[in-house]
């Protein structure tokens, strides 16, 4: 009974934050942390910047004040460490620490985003590790890491191997590395990441377990001949539906690649405006309903360049005819600035259609696209000082993906001038094909 008092007196008395252990499931699951040496750690005062104590971010009132101190330290950095090692290690750990607070709360119960951190006894952050688990390839990704001491960011990663291999069974585990980031390489590579096949080009992929997980195979045989069938079907379709010929859609197994704010991205599909042939990539699309957004958006490309077009010979036509009134002393038929008078507007209806968004250009490209993909064409237009060139491409991009969003019924954030330009551009594709049909009709009667 003695013993039994004193034991309840032991428990009654424990503070649990003064024996901080390893969490279960780590490479020392359950036991009591400690510093570098067998049988420290656990002491009061000097001691406790020794011990290394391992964390999953559970705690948002440290995380918060972790992702402050972070800052000011960025902040305060001398200005000869800037873009430094050290710079790059804390914006590491911050970043780290900032998309696991963001990260859905639904997937961060299910393990599927997790953080793993290192702090001294002290409660100073050491390192911070990120992973996202992709449970349709069945691989974890490391999407951002930091490390103030090499041994710090080895536990930290130690500790993420562990549950991602374990809780998630991920077959592979992968982090993209600058060749000369030796800070991060040197750490990877002392727990077992090597360096895949994809490497090169000044980037190391590290990987951890296979190079191609059974998921990912599974993945590749779905990408046959009843997939490419379907999304071949699911694009003839919506093609069809917008009143664009069906017959134009073709799917291709090549890999389209094109680079885009610096990056090498890989097509979906490919409007080829020449001609009028849009090309699908199945493998780059994962299933049929993906494939309907991507139809619409090349679907949108072609009509863009029809009424494009259409304006253009149009204007060309106005231009001979004004040049022709001047030549005869008549009146010109274009106002000083270009623009057509009032009298003469139902001649050239396209380009009076136009001439208002034509003087609109500048709010539209100050809209700057409606998602982060046509941003990024605006953002090249605007390192190319919005040249022709780049604006219409910019223009071509922004308009697409508005038809992409529409046919996915989602919310387009485009501005008022956006809006306003792309319905006039599909009502006078809509008006150009009817007129077009009309005059097929006409002429078969009349030869028939």
């Amino acid at each position: 009974m003695l013993l039994r008092a004193r034991s309840i007196a032991l428990l009654r008395d424990w503070d649990e934050s003064k024996h901080p252990r390893e969490p279960a499931g780590s490479p020392e699951g359950g036991q009591f942390a400690g510093g570098g040496g067998g049988g420290e750690g656990g002491g009061a005062g000097d001691e406790s910047g020794s011990m290394r104590l391992v964390g999953t971010g559970q705690n948002r009132e440290r995380h918060d004040n972790w992702i402050e101190d972070l800052k000011k330290q960025i902040d305060n950095l001398p200005k000869e460490e800037i873009g430094g090692e050290k710079d790059g290690q804390l914006n590491g750990m911050k970043t780290a620490l900032e998309l696991h607070r963001d990260a859905p709360a639904k997937l961060k119960g299910a393990g599927e985003r997790s953080l793993h951190t290192v702090q001294d006894g002290n409660g100073k952050l050491l390192a911070a590790v990120y992973t996202q688990y992709n449970s349709e390839a069945n691989y974890s990704s490391v999407e951002s890491m930091g490390g103030l001491e090499h041994a710090a960011l080895v536990k930290a990663l130690e500790h993420m191997v562990t549950h991602e291999e374990k809780d998630n069974h991920a077959e592979r585990i992968e982090m993209t590395v600058f060749d000369d980031d030796k800070t991060r390489l040197d750490a990877l590579k002392e727990i077992g990441f090597r360096s895949g096949a994809a490497s090169g080009n000044g980037v190391q992929v590290m990987i951890r377990g296979k190079e191609t997980t059974q998921a990912e195979i599974d993945r590749a045989a779905r990408q046959s001949a009843e997939h490419s069938g379907a999304i071949l079907g699911a694009g003839q379709a919506t093609a069809k539906l917008l009143g664009y010929d069906s017959k134009l859609v073709r799917v291709s197994k090549e890999d389209y690649t094109f680079t885009l704010t610096g990056t090498v991205r890989h097509a979906a599909g490919l409007a080829h405006l020449a001609s009028g042939v849009i090309t699908l990539y199945p493998e780059r699309i994962y299933s049929a309903d993906a494939a309907v957004g991507v139809a619409a958006h090349e679907v949108a490309h072609q009509k863009y360049q029809t009424v494009l077009n259409a304006v253009q010979a149009q204007r060309t036509d106005m231009n001979r005819t004004d040049m022709k009134e001047q030549e005869a002393g008549r009146p010109p038929i274009t106002n000083p600035d270009g623009t057509l008078k009032p009298e003469h507007r139902d001649l050239f209806p396209l380009v009076a259609r136009f001439e208002k968004h034509e003087q609109n250009l500048d709010a539209r490209i100050k809209g700057d696209g409606v998602t982060a993909y046509s941003k990024d064409y605006w953002k090249e237009a605007a390192d190319k000082g919005h040249d022709m060139t780049s604006v219409r491409s910019a223009s071509h991009e922004t308009i697409a993906e508005m038809a992409r969003l529409e046919a996915e019924r989602e919310e387009s954030k485009a501005s008022p001038a956006w809006k306003s330009y792309y319905k006039d551009v599909m009502k006078t594709y809509d008006e150009l094909k009817r007129a077009e049909k009309a005059k097929a009709l006409y002429d078969r009667a009349r030869y028939c």
